[in-house]
């Protein structure tokens, strides 16, 4: 794979496919090289033509009138790029496009009405799709979506029925036109993209895109909701491959739908919504919940927009973004609760229930302790009356949030543990991962690190199972700082890397700020206060959150030993000061570690000094506020 990054310059010039074009690009425009700034958009070019030397040999061409990366740019349109855009031209000026006109000459009738309807397929097929959205005879089976899409152009006629497609299939791949491929023990199909433009235009012509792209949306709605259902069950983890096998034909689906602006479009969202949430997609997922929920056909109070909303609430919320959560989850609330009044509620006690346990996991901050347990206790209340292990075990772990941020520990380790066996009657792994978390935590606020360990690694290895990139990033975050605790710093240094490398992809800023913090304590720990300022640096600004304020004071411990390090004593005697008066004021996790850290750098600054001059000192810190003491150790202070 060219794009190893691992891969040097040179071995990527070794590839047969980058070889030729570079050597057809020098014969066009002999001043041609290959540079570290258009490397990444020859081997685009290179992939995205499939290899194929011929189409290859014609982009190559193009440098005499265009960079590389604008060749790489247009290649949506790579019939017209690479035949000079003359469609009228004689066959040999066109010859990638003569030589697949050939190809597709020589097909039988139903092999080329095949071909062209296959095209709306992103990133393969499977039998069972091909057949419900190519034959001519399929059969709906979504007559909701029917009565509610503007195109009603679901029937085809004529050309491929649905016992021909396996038949049509071999011999399409017999001529080379469709690739077959085994993926987890699964027979898949798929196109060169390069064959699959043709075959898209050839649907066109025949005026058949509507209808085809209509049937493709129907098949994969229904493989939404089903895999919506299955990925909280114990199938959870092929289910979810499955999804993520077949994610563009989602997205593509979804594409569709949307330039159709119907309530269809809003169902498919919700259920796409979750799909996002679970598989970490957070940040494609907000932007399409967000621009679609703000139609004026998705503004009417139904079902379908209050789901919608609690999943961008989600998507918000595991971005970090408590402050904006609230109000779509406030608001999904608020439609539930008019459904319920105006209907039988048991319809929609669903929906409410976990829109409620959500708000809850938002509301976990100090400022609003009451009110999420307010909410998480209707959301269990709900989920009991219900019967439904799988909502009652996931609100019975976010509840256990409230007692376990005001120290009550007993009430909170008696939620995590109803939790976890209620998961494991329901075999679903990742919740039992969850609820693992959840022990995880507790036992860092107790100060119980050996349990710490202990839960962690058995939630990391559940949660990697199934593909949970938010808890992997949390719960490496939560084995990082085990190492810190237990003063193996260098191995600290190299898991919680791995939890920022995680954060910044779901886009988690306080995740991200988070592993920073840690990794500013990790580079005190090692003498490198240069590498901890920058690192607490850059954390700050996701960190200054009013409602939670806890971390920053974590900062100011670790900025005072880094002042330390870099010979400023006063600076750091300030700064400790300031950590122990905020410390009375905060009660969070693991308080116990960072305090004895800030009475570990006050003792030996207290033996530098002289006793007066580091009471004086001491007591001007004590008088500091939050935003002072962060402030003041950010300041360039002369070395005292």
């Amino acid at each position: 794979n060219p794009q190893d990054p691992g891969l040097g310059m040179q071995e990527i010039l070794q590839y047969e496919a980058v070889r030729l074009f570079v050597d057809r690009a020098v014969a066009a425009r002999p001043d041609f090289t290959v540079t570290a700034g258009n490397l990444a958009a020859v081997i685009q070019i290179c992939q995205r033509l499939d290899g194929i030397p011929l189409a290859i040999e014609l982009a190559a061409a193009r440098v005499r009138l265009l960079q590389v990366e604008q060749i790489a740019a247009r290649l949506d349109d790579r019939f017209r790029l690479l035949t000079g855009g003359n469609r009228a031209a004689l066959p040999r000026q066109q010859t990638l496009q003569a030589m697949i006109d050939w190809s597709h000459n020589l097909l039988t009738g139903p092999e080329q009405t095949l071909l062209r309807r296959l095209s709306v397929f992103a990133g393969g097929w499977t039998l069972e799709a091909a057949e419900a959205v190519s034959a001519a005879s399929h059969i709906g089976q979504f007559d909701g979506f029917r009565r509610n899409t503007r195109i009603q152009g679901f029937p085809l006629s004529g050309g491929v029925s649905p016992h021909d497609i396996l038949d049509l299939l071999a011999q399409l791949i017999d001529k080379s036109l469709v690739m077959v491929e085994e993926l987890d023990g699964k027979i898949r199909y798929r196109f060169l993209e390069t064959i699959r433009q043709y075959a898209h235009e050839k649907l066109l012509e025949a005026g058949e895109g509507d209808a085809v792209r209509n049937r493709h949306l129907e098949f994969f709605s229904k493989l939404a909701e089903e895999g919506e259902r299955r990925l909280d069950g114990p199938e959870q983890v092929a289910w979810r491959q499955r999804l993520e096998t077949d994610y563009d034909n989602l997205r593509a689906a979804l594409q569709w739908a949307v330039q159709n602006n119907t309530e269809a479009t809003l169902q498919l969202a919700g259920t796409m919504a979750y799909i996002w949430f679970r598989l970490g997609y957070y940040t494609e997922g907000r932007p399409w919940l967000e621009e679609i929920l703000a139609q004026p056909w998705a503004l009417g109070r139904t079902a379908a927009r209050a789901k919608a909303l609690q999943f961008l609430g989600n998507l918000q919320w595991a971005q970090g973004d408590l402050a904006r959560s609230r109000a779509p989850l406030e608001e999904s609330i608020s439609i539930w609760r008019e459904l319920a009044a105006s209907s039988v509620p048991t319809a929609y006690n669903r929906g409410l229930a976990s829109a409620l346990c959500y708000l809850t996991l938002a509301e976990a901050v100090p400022s609003t302790y009451e009110q999420a347990r307010v909410h998480g206790s209707e959301s269990v209340t709900l989920w009991r009356e219900i019967g439904d292990k799988y909502g009652l075990a996931l609100s019975l772990r976010i509840l256990a949030n409230v007692p376990m941020n005001q120290g009550d520990y007993a009430e909170a380790r008696q939620l995590l543990e109803e939790s976890l066996a209620l998961f494991r009657d329901a075999g679903d792994i990742r919740g039992q991962g969850i609820a693992m978390t959840g022990l995880s935590n507790l036992a860092e606020w107790q100060g119980d690190i050996t349990a710490m360990r202990s839960w962690s690694g058995k939630a990391l290895d559940m949660r990697h199972q199934t593909g949970d990139k938010w808890g992997e990033a949390s719960l490496l975050s939560a084995l990082g700082r085990t190492d810190l605790y237990e003063g193996n710093y260098e191995r600290a240094r190299g898991v919680l890397k791995k939890s920022l490398s995680l954060a910044l992809e779901l886009g988690n800023q306080p995740m991200v700020a988070r592993a920073l913090l840690s990794l500013g304590q990790a580079a005190v720990s090692l003498g490198d206060h240069e590498r901890a300022l920058a690192h607490i640096t850059e954390s700050l600004p996701a960190l200054h959150d009013p409602r939670n304020p806890n971390a920053l004071v974590f900062c100011v411990v670790v900025l005072a030993a880094a002042a330390t390090l870099r010979g400023q004593p006063l600076q750091a005697v300030r700064l400790c000061g300031a950590a122990d008066a905020l410390f009375k004021t905060i009660h969070t996790p693991f308080i116990h570690y960072w305090r004895a850290e800030n009475d570990r750098t006050a003792s030996a600054l207290r033996a530098q000094l002289e006793e007066t001059v580091f009471a004086i000192a001491w007591a001007e810190g004590q008088a500091m506020s939050l935003d002072q003491a962060v402030a003041y150790a950010l300041e360039d202070a002369p070395i005292d």
